[in-house]
């Protein structure tokens, strides 16, 4: 009796440190792509750098000609905190800015099992499928602070679980408080993943507020703590923060939208490959389900349930947020995996296994080599821009070859002229434009109207007069047919994907 004991224990044993080096490893190779490529192939990319590179000039004295810093709370300094502060202990900005993806990369990871485990209290082999969804759309577009709030909301969401048994038990006031800071840290790092911790603490605590068996005073005690976490951040919000102009509210493409937010988990560059994965993903849940392998608890139920009604019901864009309905379906997949409690036997471990390690190859791969050519090419860009005066004035057009115009992903790419030549970038991500701490002089805000991404298609030509009356520089970007230039225009260099031109005596 005594050695079937030992036997099941050293199983158990072997079964969690297998668990835990294959998490790690997997996790490992997602995050590789950031040590092989010196640029990421995500289309804010450059524009982060260059607003990273003001920032951490601005701290050492040095001012722009065209953009300023503003001391100012706003929901969106993730970025501008942890990586400047990166920078401040010595790393390069490129290096500083990497790190920083990568901690947006796996912070919602830690999130997914400290969740599960808090839950379930066992080895979660279903959160390994958790790991390719680490490269979802929004991360791949470069949303970094919205991915690296997420990973914050999953992970207070966790410690919520785990203290209110007895910290918010015996003091609900001093667990609400805590909670209340927490809460304002995560809106420091983003507006929606202010929004996402929410809705998490909201289904927690669903069963206790809504269910048949509920008992008054624990009642009062939760809405009190719930009360606390949410409103102290929202008043802060209200009272303290720079709000910007926040933008208009849109529901434009609604049908589109949902549908392409289904896929958005697991969709890179891909949309083939992103339907083959979710058809595995979901073909596997299903199976496990059908075997009864798999169930959600009531607080996992509510979350699911909240999370796909605010992603049908929110607009697509609002408070100057793009994709604000599509950007909760891959929170929706790690809160999925997070709160399933898996019962999986031998061969069906070994299932998951074997499934999440072909799916992070598959992403590995797919990322890797999208990365590898992007970023040959953004180095050839930024060299040919060094080419350029300090203190000039560069416009990007883009030229649209088919209806993707994401890749290459360079329409922000004149911001590395930014951060080596003090130039000017139309289109970098400043204020009034969006709520930042970087903003634009009021000589570079009048020269940037009516002048942001311009997309053109591949057989039309840039509207030259207008860059020739106010820019130093013009970069083309994508594939194209030898294009009909004005004498102000010189041809500095080209290469496959882009074409820079000089403009002489600009107004």
């Amino acid at each position: 009796m005594a050695a079937t004991i030992h036997d099941a224990d050293e199983r158990q044993i072997v079964s969690a440190r297998d668990f835990w080096l294959i998490f790690t490893v997997l996790a490992a190779i997602v995050a590789l792509p950031l040590i092989l490529n010196e640029y990421p192939a995500m289309p804010d990319y450059p524009n982060d750098l260059a607003r990273l590179h003001v920032l951490a000039q601005n701290l050492r004295g040095a001012s722009s000609r065209y953009y300023e810093v503003r001391h100012v709370l706003v929901p969106t300094m993730a970025l501008d905190v942890v990586a400047l502060w990166l920078v401040q202990l010595g790393l390069p900005e490129n290096v500083a800015l990497r790190l920083f993806a990568g901690t947006a990369l796996l912070l919602p990871l830690a999130g997914v099992l400290a969740l599960s485990r808090g839950t379930h209290r066992r080895e979660p082999w279903l959160a390994l499928l958790a790991i390719p969804i680490a490269y979802n759309l929004y991360w791949i577009w470069g949303f970094l602070n919205y991915e690296f709030s997420c990973g914050l909301a999953f992970l207070c969401t966790a410690l919520w679980l785990r203290t209110r048994d007895r910290l918010a038990a015996r003091r609900p006031i001093v667990h609400g408080l805590l909670f209340g800071f927490f809460g304002w840290l995560i809106l420091c790092s983003h507006l929606e993943g202010f929004g996402v911790l929410a809705l998490l603490l909201l289904a927690c605590e669903a069963p206790t507020l809504f269910g048949k068996e509920r008992n008054k005073s624990q009642r009062r005690r939760t809405l009190q703590r719930l009360v606390l976490a949410f409103v102290l951040p929202v008043l802060a919000y209200m009272l303290c923060f720079d709000r910007g102009p926040g933008g208009g509210t849109f529901w434009s493409n609604v049908a589109q939208s949902k549908i392409a937010g289904v896929v958005a988990p697991l969709f890179s560059y891909s949309r083939s490959i992103a339907i083959i994965e979710l058809g595995l993903t979901v073909g596997l849940l299903a199976y496990l389900g059908w075997r009864r392998r798999v169930s959600w608890p009531p607080s996992g139920l509510w979350a699911m349930g909240l999370l796909f009604a605010a992603f049908l019901l929110l607009p697509t864009d609002t408070l100057g947020s793009a994709f604000l309905d599509r950007r909760l379906m891959p929170v929706l997949a790690f809160i999925a995996l997070a709160f399933a409690e898996a019962r999986p036997s031998q061969r069906e471990t070994q299932l998951i296994v074997v499934l999440a390690i072909c799916l992070v190859a598959l992403k590995f791969a797919e990322v890797q080599i999208a990365w590898s050519e992007t970023s040959r090419m953004f180095a050839q860009v930024r060299t040919a821009l060094q080419q350029l005066p300090r203190d000039a004035r560069v416009m990007t057009e883009v030229l649209m070859d088919g209806p993707n115009m994401e890749f290459p992903p360079a329409r922000r790419v004149a911001a590395f002229a930014v951060i080596d030549r003090a130039a000017f970038a139309p289109n970098l991500s400043a204020y009034p434009v969006i709520d930042s701490r970087l903003a634009y002089w009021p000589e570079a805000l009048v020269m940037r109207n009516g002048f942001t991404d311009i997309l053109i298609s591949s057989g039309q030509a840039p509207d030259w007069n207008r860059v020739c009356r106010q820019y130093d520089a013009v970069l083309i970007i994508g594939r194209r047919t030898r294009l009909v230039t004005p004498s102000c225009a010189t041809s500095m260099q080209t290469e496959t994907q882009f074409e820079l031109f000089r403009i002489r005596n600009p107004a």
